[in-house]
């Protein structure tokens, strides 16, 4: 991250806003380019008061790459599916969240390289086989569990079973992947909540900042209290 991305990410002035229910940093990959992820500013007042004011962007969706979360968040809608690990769980989670009610901002001003090869992290051709295989399943779980209408769904779930094939036919996969996008038909994960005497329980008033750093690498949760004044 650059010096200055946490102090930027923690003073945020979305943060203070009750609906929040996370903030991330911008990514910026070594090419200078940055991850598409569904920025879905509504209108004017998105665009003149988060973005060109607050510099905060309205996004659906996030990675874990450098993300806070409320702790609320994490009371009401529980923690992230460990059975989705390690494709698809960010965006899952994200969904999740927005799906309650809580707004999600990507902090412009906190800044972060998401040091990896480009384009090709997320070309499947330099993909491992466990990778794309978790990749596959949660793909089709989270087009199944989407808001989409049924037609749509069934669009986009024959379409990736296609390219898949063509890519079978082509030597460039193999038959476990096609194995792991079938088990995603029937691939129902459930999240788990914090108890009630969690120490993740317990009201918060606006002016603290009380989040769960999800950006960590081993894939465990790692905790952390942030106040702002």
């Amino acid at each position: 991250p650059r010096p200055n991305a946490l102090e930027r990410l923690v003073s945020s002035p979305a943060i203070g806003r009750s609906n929040t229910g996370f903030v991330y940093s911008l990514q910026v990959y070594p090419d200078g380019t940055v991850p598409n992820n569904d920025p879905g500013p509504t209108g004017p007042n998105e665009w003149a008061l988060s973005i060109l004011q607050d510099r905060c962007m309205p996004v659906k969706r996030c990675s874990f790459v450098a993300v806070m979360v409320s702790r609320e968040v994490v009371a009401n809608v529980g923690y992230p599916m460990k059975e989705m690990f390690f494709m698809g769980d960010d965006h899952e989670y994200a969904r999740r969240i927005v799906d309650a009610g809580y707004k999600g901002y990507c902090v412009l001003d906190s800044i972060v390289l998401h040091d990896t090869k480009v384009p090709l992290v997320f070309d499947t051709r330099s993909w491992n086989p466990v990778k794309k295989r978790y990749s596959s399943r949660n793909s089709v779980y989270l087009i199944r569990t989407s808001s989409e209408l049924w037609p749509r769904k069934a669009w986009l779930l024959v379409r990736l079973f296609q390219i898949e094939f063509f890519r079978l036919f082509r030597g460039a996969s193999n038959i476990s992947v096609i194995v792991w996008l079938l088990k995603g038909l029937c691939f129902n994960p459930r999240a788990e909540r914090p108890k009630v005497d969690s120490e993740y329980v317990r009201p918060s008033p606006i002016s603290e900042c009380d989040c769960v750093d999800l950006s960590v690498s081993d894939g465990k949760t790692k905790k952390a209290d942030l106040t702002v004044a």
